[in-house]
């Protein structure tokens, strides 16, 4: 099996620095989004639920972003605490950025998610206005979270292995390429341009309709 270990440094490089730069401005800029729309009395419906629920999600990516920067250590916990798994599988998950992807797929799947609820409302609008509830609100909330759950858990178990304390990652893994393929190119890529195209081409039909009648 070809692996290769997993270098990662502190802030000795521009790119740390980078990325604890934006993960600072994230975290502020996000925080000041769920303050105002969990304060505000005139933003409470589903659409601000929806931006509500990915500035939470930013927000977490931001904090991940900046903390993962701080990590300076290449090794899993070495001595007594290698024989802890969990905490061993979680030092190996936060040097190979596992967390930090799984946290962009959250963000990046609410923004599906926001496509969909776009083509229900712009296709279905009597749909959209009668059944579309505060039930479905929540599970349009929870599905991201759940999937982006379920995205660290898989990669997690089949991208690296630890030995001696160290992590080694596994890059010829096909289940491994076959869920970054779901994940990127269907969940992320696909589906808001798919939902976002139709949405496009009704209003682009309700338009032609109007000006020739």
């Amino acid at each position: 099996m070809n692996s290769t270990e997993i270098r990662k440094g502190g802030f000795n490089h521009f790119a740390y620095y980078v990325n604890g730069f934006v993960g600072i401005f994230g975290f502020l800029s996000n925080a000041f989004i769920v303050a105002v729309l969990s304060t505000s009395a005139t933003l409470k419906g589903k659409h601000y639920i929806f931006l509500k629920n990915l500035a939470v999600s930013d927000f977490l990516a931001s904090t991940i972003l900046f903390f993962n920067a701080l990590i300076p250590s290449v090794r899993t916990p070495t001595g007594p605490v290698s024989n802890y798994y969990l905490l061993a599988n979680l030092a190996c998950s936060m040097k190979a950025n596992i967390p930090l992807f799984a946290a962009f797929t959250n963000s990046a799947v609410i923004i599906s998610v926001i496509s969909v609820e776009r083509l229900i409302a712009v296709k279905f609008p009597i749909f959209y206005r009668k059944s579309f509830g505060r039930k479905l609100c929540y599970i349009f909330i929870i599905f991201p979270w759940a999937y982006s759950s379920a995205f660290f858990a898989l990669t997690n178990h089949f991208s690296f292995r630890i030995e001696d304390g160290n992590c080694y990652q596994n890059w010829n893994n096909f289940n491994l390429g076959l869920i970054n393929a779901i994940n990127y190119y269907l969940m992320q890529l696909f589906l808001p341009v798919f939902c976002y195209s139709i949405i496009a081409f009704d209003i682009s039909r309700r338009v032609t309709k109007s000006n020739s009648g």
